[in-house]
């Protein structure tokens, strides 16, 4: 039987990172994971150093998370599996702007670290499934998988929380059960980065 707990930041501190990455934003993702009732994997310090690779020359905010899974470990969707060679591709720009090195707005810079904090999350849940759903052809599909719900779920709450905590609060004092909550956030998250795009789920 797992038994998954919550972890201190000095707890925090044997997840090995590349020191280019900004460990507050893993706190941050743990944190938030703990208050959406997200499970987080209870084999973090048997991992390998998370490292960096930047993607030069793109003009986009974008990061995604690699795993190399340890050959004497379980398969890896059990939630004992281990990252024996982690590693975060994040553009330049979205990195340069994450880290201050480069000027910009409040919103361009929450925006460029809630993209670090998904993929964070990625690396910290005990949930596992391989994406199968398109999301330049089903948005909704892509966001409704285990992995990608809660990743979005946490980017959402970390953006709002640092650009418009009323209506964080207000969307996590509403009486319904949490998995609405998040879906109200991913919603609001949404509107705000693609103000074209009205809803991904109907609450």
């Amino acid at each position: 039987m797992i038994v998954f707990k919550t972890y201190s930041q000095d707890e925090l501190r044997f997840v090995k990172m590349d020191k280019s990455i900004d460990r507050q934003l893993l706190l941050e993702a743990r944190d938030i994971m703990n208050i959406l009732k997200i499970k987080v994997r209870s084999t973090l310090r048997f991992d390998g150093q998370i490292e960096l690779s930047i993607k030069k020359g793109s003009h986009y905010l974008d990061a995604s998370f690699n795993n190399n899974f340890g050959n004497d470990f379980l398969a890896e969707y059990d939630v004992n599996r281990v990252y024996k060679a982690p590693f975060l591709i994040i553009t330049e720009l979205c990195l340069n702007i994450s880290n201050k090195t480069k000027d910009t707005t409040v919103f361009y810079y929450t925006r460029a670290r809630e993209t670090i904090v998904h993929e964070l999350t990625h690396y910290l849940q005990a949930s596992f499934d391989m994406t199968k759903v398109d999301p330049k052809s089903n948005l909704k599909g892509y966001i409704s998988e285990p992995t990608e719900f809660e990743a979005f779920s946490v980017g959402a709450y970390y953006f709002l929380q640092h650009t418009n905590k009323n209506e964080l609060t207000r969307i996590m004092g509403l009486n319904i059960g949490l998995t609405d909550k998040c879906k109200i956030l991913i919603n609001t998250f949404y509107k705000l980065i693609y103000p074209r795009i009205d809803y991904i789920f109907k609450v």
